[in-house]
């Protein structure tokens, strides 16, 4: 159906994934990352339904001269070939020269300042604004997007008087700045294998596995190696005090300064000393993950709430009921009216037992899963079949949840009898005055025990 248009291909200068990269798409594959294929898929979808189209469309990608702009790219380094990818994160070009765009960064930073501000977020670019929208309550505080010029912006801030200055951004940039690379635009320095290896090998790691780091193409390659060889969480605290030791030096005791960075998925991998602190200078508080328990309704996508689909948009995490057969039906339902590509999803599988001890052990089992995402400051929404009130997985695990130390909300959703009732034209209440029982089928107790006390149909 439309729902399943734009399957895009590149051909024509688009370039394919040729190896195991670490990338966002799988070897073989265009190397067309998630945000242009998802504006792809919804400008296709759009012009599909002002037509009344219903059937599958392939979409074909051309880059013209596409090969030989590649050459002049990393792409071959990162196993892309047969032509250029296709990537972004907004879909707008704004085309300046670096002197310009160094300029207008200093300029925010100074209008800030002038409004009386003295604490400031600083971030690369959209990935870094995105993090920061799903992990910081900002309480007002200034975000500065400083593409590559870390140390121009860092020393921009000292001029203008700034004493708290938080940098955020993704391990790809940053780990640059462990290295004292202050412009981390990769034509003019590189050596994030490099840096990360020699952090790894500090950290215990053998020469084998230092190897395997300086040969791998990405960054989420290195780290997926360094966790392999079990010193990820010493390798993270080197690298955050080596970040930690050149912030501090640029800043030059002008102003505290810290580092918050975070990985391809968006979750935190490590901050620099003195994160928390300064944050909470000026009013910015780093958030914990909270879990949701979204209702989906009752099978029709239409009838998901907004908040219902705002409120999963939002979650990097989404945990949905798995059965034995692997179906997973709250899952179909939301893949109906949200784009899921970039999610995790958490297959949660129930042995629906009347057990009571295997019940609570698999429910301990759940919470742990997701307590690991909200202690990563990840959002998760966990799917619930109707309204997440009425025979929900949520409410049984939200209270342990909370004894962690995490929030838990719970997002309505329209449960089956109130739509059953709305297709069979079914007025549940006609009288004011009379009670409204809901008996779950299967319950012959409860329906006999309810018989006659209330209306009643099936």
């Amino acid at each position: 159906g439309a729902r399943d248009v734009a399957r895009a291909r590149a051909a024509g200068g688009g370039g394919r994934h040729q190896r195991d990269a670490a990338r966002e798409q799988p070897v073989g594959a265009a190397a067309i990352n998630a945000t242009p294929r998802a504006m792809i898929t919804s400008a296709v979808r759009e012009v599909c339904a002002a037509h009344g189209f219903s059937g599958n469309i392939a979409v074909t990608i051309s880059v013209p001269e596409g090969v030989a702009l590649a050459e002049k790219t990393f792409n071959p380094h990162l196993g892309i070939e047969d032509g250029i990818s296709i990537l972004g994160t907004t879909g707008i070009v704004e085309p300046r020269s670096l002197a310009a765009l160094r300029d207008s960064i200093e300029l925010e930073i100074r209008q800030h300042a002038a409004m009386g501000w003295r604490g400031v977020v600083l971030t690369p670019g959209n990935y870094g604004g995105q993090f920061i929208s799903g992990h910081f309550h900002l309480n007002g505080a200034p975000v500065v997007f400083i593409s590559n010029f870390v140390g121009d912006a860092i020393d921009c801030c000292v001029r203008e008087g700034f004493t708290n200055v938080l940098l955020v951004g993704h391990i790809g940039k940053l780990v640059k700045v462990a290295g004292g690379i202050m412009d981390t635009h990769s034509r003019t320095a590189d050596c994030r294998a490099e840096i990360l290896a020699a952090h790894a090998a500090l950290a215990g790691a053998g020469a084998k596995t230092v190897r395997e780091i300086m040969s791998s193409v990405t960054t989420t390659a290195a780290l997926e190696v360094i966790e392999a060889a079990g010193v990820g969480d010493a390798a993270r605290a080197s690298l955050a005090a080596a970040i930690d030791d050149r912030l501090r030096r640029r800043a030059a005791g002008a102003c505290d300064i810290a580092a918050v960075v975070f990985d391809a998925e968006r979750r935190e991998l490590f901050r620099t000393s003195g994160a928390m602190q300064l944050s909470g200078n000026w009013g910015l508080r780093m958030s914990k993950g909270v879990l949701y328990g979204v209702g989906t309704g009752p099978g029709d996508p239409e009838l998901l709430t907004i908040k219902a689909v705002r409120t999963i948009e939002s979650c990097p995490v989404i945990a949905a009921p798995q059965t034995a057969d692997g179906a997973m039906v709250a899952l179909d339902i939301v893949r109906g009216a949200v784009d899921l590509t970039s999610k995790t999803v958490i297959p949660v599988r129930f042995s629906m037992t009347r057990d009571a001890e295997r019940r609570t052990a698999e429910h301990a089992s759940l919470v742990r899963e997701l307590v690991a995402h909200l202690d990563a400051v990840r959002d998760v929404a966990l799917l619930n079949l109707g309204d997440p009130s009425i025979y929900a997985t949520f409410q049984r695990i939200a209270p342990d949840v909370r004894a962690c130390g995490f929030e838990a909300r719970a997002i309505p959703g329209v449960p089956s009898f109130c739509a059953v009732a709305a297709a069979l034209e079914r007025d549940l209440t006609p009288e004011m005055s009379s009670p409204l029982h809901i008996v779950p089928g299967g319950y012959e107790t409860c329906a006999a025990q309810s018989a006659g006390r209330g209306r009643r149909w099936s």
